[in-house]
């Protein structure tokens, strides 16, 4: 005989992503100890994998967040990317077994720590049938000119990739294994949430006490995000809804491959009046198809050639069109330049959402003892 309360917590874990504390039908349990000093002030360090590079940033007790290093991709790491974006996640691309593993002894359960040994004592190089691998080694590049930045070792960090058919959740998750990083991630951490969260949207003032942060997140008004992501290897732009920044998610995206700003460089191949047409087209697509009386509410930029002036102009002037004139006024020269850093901006958001989870108790509520003991940290 299956008891009520076990019904009752099924029911709340499947719809836990859009209840409130208001709306809670069971409470979170008190904690049972407070959390260390060292673990509420540890920063949060977070990771952007890009189509053609990967970015790190990392986020400080006292607020501060920096940027510490981009690292360009190899040409295996953008092939694979190109790769996976044409790819569809049930082909044979990839299976979970981890091959890399499996050659060296090591089952798909192995331990961070087994993999770190086996891979220090055989220093394995990265195959090109192995997408964890290729994405591993580059993450081994960023981790040793992180420790060189920051002067701490970077074991454990929020990362955020691209939603591409073959770019599969467990496929990062053993990349970071294989770099010897713990992937704090219990899921994809859409880029257009972490964009967000680093400019600010979305974000709950009181995070370390989760009660209280599920009223605020509810309370919050809603916004429509246009992100616009131009890099050198393509142009992205996705529109997406949401209260709180960390659900938010890719709920209508484009991506053109032959509008990154590489393109640019075949001078005798490309037609720059068509270019910018297409490009223009390209950012007008999703504004277009926004809902009437569902408005979008913010721009945000991110990807390394985002200030490009010539690319700037165009995209003002297509947004001038379709936006309401409220944000369209508000994407100005001066207000671009006010936004997070668009090469660093994903990374950044990562690195503040990395920081409110490792601060925050694990879905409990912190005894008065404990919250004063917090007060006293700082």
């Amino acid at each position: 005989m299956v008891l009520p309360h076990v019904i009752l917590h099924l029911l709340t874990g499947l719809a836990a992503s859009s209840i409130t504390d208001a709306q809670r039908w069971e409470p979170r349990p008190t904690c049972w100890t407070c959390m260390s000093r060292g673990k509420i002030l540890e920063p949060g360090i977070g990771i952007n994998l890009e189509l053609s590079y990967i970015t790190a940033a990392i986020r400080y007790h006292n607020s501060s967040v920096r940027n510490i290093v981009r690292i360009e991709g190899t040409q295996e790491y953008k092939s694979l990317m190109r790769g996976l974006a044409v790819r569809d996640s049930r082909d044979a691309i990839y299976t979970s077994g981890e091959p890399w593993k499996a050659e060296h002894g090591l089952t798909s359960h192995s331990s961070n720590t087994e993999v770190n040994l086996d891979l220090a004592q055989h220093q394995l190089t990265p195959s090109l049938r192995d997408p964890a691998q290729i994405i591993g080694s580059l993450l081994c590049t960023l981790k040793a000119s992180a420790k060189a930045s920051i002067s701490q070792p970077l074991s454990s960090a929020l990362a955020t990739f691209p939603n591409l058919p073959g770019l599969q959740y467990q496929v990062v998750s053993d990349a970071f294994d294989y770099a010897g990083i713990h992937l704090l991630n219990e899921g994809r951490l859409a880029p257009v949430a972490a964009a967000s969260a680093a400019n600010g949207l979305g974000l709950c003032e009181t995070y370390a006490e989760l009660d209280v942060c599920d009223v605020e997140e509810a309370q919050m008004a809603m916004k429509r995000v246009l992100a616009i992501d131009y890099t050198r290897a393509a142009l992205t732009v996705t529109l997406s809804p949401f209260q709180a920044s960390h659900n938010g998610f890719d709920w209508n995206e484009h991506r053109a491959w032959d509008l990154g700003a590489d393109a640019l460089l075949d001078r005798e191949g490309v037609e720059l009046d068509k270019y910018w047409q297409r490009v223009r087209d390209e950012v007008q697509k999703l504004p277009k198809k926004a809902q009437v009386g569902r408005p979008i509410t913010h721009v945000l930029l991110t990807g390394e050639s985002a200030l490009d002036e010539a690319f700037l102009d165009v995209a003002r002037d297509a947004l001038s069109d379709v936006l309401p004139e409220a944000v369209a006024l508000s994407f100005t020269q001066t207000s671009v330049m006010q936004m997070v850093s668009p090469l660093f901006a994903k990374a950044r958001g990562a690195a503040e959402l990395a920081k409110r989870k490792s601060e925050s108790p694990d879905e409990c509520v912190e005894t008065a003892i404990c919250r004063w003991w917090r007060k006293q940290i700082g």
